[in-house]
């Protein structure tokens, strides 16, 4: 019984020894673990500290002395204030004086190389002229003409038979003003003397559309008529010699009745004109 006591008494102890080795290796643990957050958070700390110390001296590196100081920066800035605002002045120069060659004369193209010089007249004498038909050939000469004393001209086609390169060195200029329209639909604008010019004048081309044809000598005469009536402007309506036919009298005076076939293929032609 004795023996057995002891060795009881003697396991207990053991127990009890294993037990507290074991807190006490916990409680080292403990200390090891916030001994490591410690130095952890320290060195993170020292590392901030030494890149915003790095981040600063390559900064100072980068910036001139002279903007360190303050006086010295807003003087550079006060000198590049004053260059750009000496840039946009010539810039504005530069623009002033290129819009006006671009208003006095036209650019030369590959169709009319030559420059035309259009001069300004006062308002009381500067005209507002519409021209149907104007990229044609006849008609892009009369532009060019009109142009040339001072006028303000709007060209009205649809380019059927005109070509815009007629009157692409006009594009430019603030007199000059292109409008793509049928004169066969009304239209409605302010202009003080009318050229009527519009129709296919070539065999080929009246006779593409012969329907076409008849109605742009008829009605775009009318609604270049009703246009010069609305807005009292003087118009010329430019014809033809087709209208006497195959005439059997030379020369036609305007009383010869002429001596058409109403039923030929250039009757579309012929008959439109004599309409109009």
């Amino acid at each position: 019984m004795m023996n057995d006591e002891k060795r009881n008494s003697s396991s207990y102890k053991d127990d009890g020894n294993i037990h507290s080795g074991r807190r006490l290796r916990q409680k080292q643990r403990g200390s090891h673990h916030s001994r490591i957050s410690l130095s952890s958070l320290f060195m993170l700390i020292v590392g901030i500290s030494v890149g915003y110390m790095i981040a600063y001296s390559s900064m100072e590196g980068r910036v001139p002395s002279s903007v360190q100081n303050d006086r010295s920066h807003r003087y550079l800035q006060e000198l590049t204030n004053d260059s750009s605002d000496t840039a946009t002045e010539e810039a504005l120069k530069r623009f002033i004086e290129n819009h006006k060659l671009l208003a006095s004369q036209s650019i030369p193209t590959t169709t009319t190389p030559s420059i035309m010089k259009t001069p300004k007249l006062p308002d009381s004498e500067r005209k507002k002229i519409l021209v149907t038909g104007g990229a044609g050939f006849v008609g892009s000469h009369l532009v060019d003409k009109l142009m040339q004393k001072g006028h303000e001209v709007i060209v009205l086609d649809n380019f059927f038979t005109g070509q815009k390169k007629n009157i692409e060195h006009w594009l430019h200029h603030p007199n000059f003003s292109l409008i793509v329209h049928d004169v066969t639909e009304p239209i409605s604008l302010e202009v003080d003397q009318i050229y009527h010019l519009a129709c296919p004048a070539s065999p080929p081309h009246y006779q593409y559309n012969p329907v076409k044809t008849i109605k742009t000598s008829t009605m775009g005469t009318i609604n270049m008529l009703g246009l010069a009536k609305r807005v009292k402007a003087r118009m010329l309506l430019t014809s033809t010699s087709e209208i006497y036919g195959d005439p059997e009298v030379h020369p036609q005076p305007e009383t010869y009745w002429g001596n058409v076939n109403t039923i030929g293929p250039r009757s579309c032609y012929d008959e439109g004109k004599r309409v109009a």
